[in-house]
């Protein structure tokens, strides 16, 4: 059987892109849109991007009009599937809008729950404003096989690379050649010039042979190195069967860890799909790491989460969630600055008026149809003693109008009242 060779990009591959990027935007695949023909529209969502293909059929024949991708923030990758999808499909249609509003025009997506869409019961949040802007769009929605769907999937793959920072964990692309992971994540592992004096980064004060020292005398990293190195291959669990919980737990993980140099590192995969290595923290650092990481004047006291995020991006030992959360909540300065329950709140309580216009109450009501003269709201006023009401009708609600209606019309005929109670900053 031969064995299958890497693929290597050369000039060849680079002239066939260059030659299909000019094919792709060029004639006969690219034409301009016409007013006639209806226009369709393909979306896709991945992880990490969202893309779209303007399309029409022109003589028989579907062509591009436009493309268009656009890369997610980190709370829009945190998005359920159908979330993303529909997130797509907003943010698409509102790109091409000069061309697609007041036209009839075809959505198609190769998420089938979104064929659904006009069927949802009662949405809430951010996907009832999405439904509120779809709504203004004649569209209609088609669910398409995704092996059909390439066109708006590869261009939701796209990388959109925001800086050229080696270290940045949002930036480090997956590779598989293991001496460009080693270059990819050097603020982790140990740099080439360093190798025989410290840790990069701000792990200042071990060096390469105290880290490794530190390895082996510890209870769990050292005999798992000691299998590591051991077997090749995973043993069977009766190997472990014996040893400690956490032991074990590594052992489950046993393909994302290797050696290098004598020291154990953990292969990490993000949600975006990066790799970068973890060094497998042994226990008498770890109170340093989260000092440094999270106490330090230059990070800030992090919640939980986001000091669990941080470590990870450079350490990892079993319980770190644990760990951390321990850590965060016999945090001195978090409990002195967190402010107790009930804190800044005022105490409720009965208000009781005695006498006419002692307090009064003011409330706008609409935007309502308007009228011969002009008046697209109504002001209500109520007295809490008398229980009296009155409406006028105003134009709009500034602060202006209210306040002259409120004088001429009602103060001017009962008095000044003594307190005047709103939901809105009219005076």
């Amino acid at each position: 059987m031969r064995k299958k060779q890497p693929f290597v990009w050369d000039d060849s591959c680079e002239s066939a892109f260059v030659k299909l990027q000019q094919l792709l935007t060029s004639s006969p695949i690219l034409a301009f849109p016409t007013e006639i023909e209806p226009f369709i529209l393909d979306t896709d969502a991945s992880l990490t991007g969202i893309g779209a293909v303007l399309s029409q059929v022109q003589n028989d024949e579907e062509v591009v009009i436009a493309y268009a991708s656009k890369s997610l923030n980190k709370s829009q990758r945190r998005y359920c599937t159908t979330n993303r999808e529909l997130l797509a499909v907003v943010t698409f249609v509102r790109h091409f809008r000069h061309f697609l509003l007041g036209r009839h025009f075809t959505i198609r997506s190769d998420h089938a729950s979104l064929v659904w869409l006009r069927n949802f019961k009662e949405p809430e949040g951010v996907v009832a404003q999405w439904i509120s802007i779809l709504d203004t769009f004649d569209y209609e929605l088609q669910y398409r096989k995704g092996e059909n769907h390439v066109n708006a999937d590869s261009l939701s793959r796209v990388s959109h690379r925001k800086c050229k920072r080696l270290d940045c964990p949002d930036c480090i692309s997956p590779v598989s050649d293991k001496k460009e992971v080693n270059d990819a994540v050097t603020y982790v592992n140990l740099r080439s010039d360093q190798s025989k004096e410290t840790l990069s980064y701000w792990v200042q004060s071990w060096s390469h042979d105290d880290i490794r020292q530190m390895q082996s005398n510890d209870s769990v990293i050292g005999p798992f190195i000691e299998l590591k190195e051991k077997f090749k291959k995973k043993p069977d669990r009766s190997v472990v069967k014996r040893m400690s919980e956490n032991i074990r737990l590594m052992y489950s993980m046993w393909e994302t860890f290797e050696i290098q140099e004598g020291i154990l590192y953990r292969k990490f995969v993000t949600e975006k799909g990066n790799t970068h290595l973890q060094l497998v923290a042994p226990l008498t650092i770890r109170n340093e790491i989260l000092t440094q990481l999270r106490d330090n004047k230059t990070e800030g006291h992090l919640g939980r989460d986001k000091t669990i995020s941080t470590i990870r991006q450079r350490f990892y030992w079993p319980g770190l969630s644990k760990d951390v959360k321990i850590w965060c909540k016999h945090c001195n300065v978090c409990a002195k600055n967190k402010p107790g329950p009930g804190r800044g709140k005022a105490p409720m309580g009965h208000v009781y008026s005695n006498r006419p216009l002692d307090r009064i109450a003011i409330d706008i009501l609409g935007p309502l149809p308007v009228t011969e003269n002009g008046n697209e709201y109504i002001m209500v006023l109520g007295d809490y003693f008398s229980k009296w009401k009155e409406a006028y009708p105003i134009k709009n609600h500034t602060a202006q109008t209210v306040a002259d209606k409120l004088i001429s019309e009602f103060i001017c005929r009962f008095g000044v009242p003594s307190n005047i109670h709103s939901d809105q900053n009219f005076m």
